[in-house]
């Protein structure tokens, strides 16, 4: 049996975030906005997590899925996970990429959301008593907020986006 712990305040579940990164010579004025996201992470049930990413801005932006909690597989470890003080090793898939298509992208409109909801024992060996402490580790590799631009955009012309860590705790046992 697993017992969430106590849910953290608003104000420390959601975490804006900007950093988007800008090339040389690379965009207008529009492009040098940054986006600033909000996530949140909570417990979807056993060994499950749901993420969301909120847009709060005027405009709808597009992300690049992979690596993170939005693509529709284990693909990259986008999280670490912790049982007591022993980091449990990533055991999901891996991929190499090539230039991504149109389909590794979503778009998030203006002022809504999007949630997903991963399954933490498709790339861990989970189930020990104890306690575990989950950190997410991932970014945008590409995110596109000029309205006048559509995915898939090359490597080379690629705009990260920082997503600063959340966490959160079980106690199982």
């Amino acid at each position: 049996m697993h017992e969430p712990e106590p849910r953290p305040s608003l104000a420390r579940r959601l975490l804006l975030c900007g950093g988007l990164g800008m090339g040389a010579g690379v965009g207008s004025a529009q492009s040098l906005t940054r986006p600033s996201l909000q996530y949140e992470m909570t417990w979807a049930g056993p060994w499950k997590v749901r993420t969301q990413v909120r847009n709060p801005a005027s405009t709808a932006i597009w992300l690049l899925r992979w690596g993170t909690p939005f693509e529709a597989e284990w693909l990259a470890p986008w999280l670490q996970l912790w049982l007591d003080d022993r980091e449990l090793p990533y055991e999901g898939a891996s991929a190499k990429r090539g230039e991504p298509q149109a389909s590794d992208y979503f778009r998030l409109s203006a002022r809504q959301a999007r949630s997903s909801i991963t399954d933490l024992k498709q790339a861990f060996a989970l189930g020990a008593p104890g306690r575990y402490r989950l950190r997410s580790q991932w970014h945008w590799h590409d995110a596109i907020h000029d309205p006048n631009t559509r995915p898939p955009r090359a490597r080379e012309l690629h705009q990260g986006l920082l997503v600063a860590p959340l966490e959160l705790f079980l106690k199982r046992g």
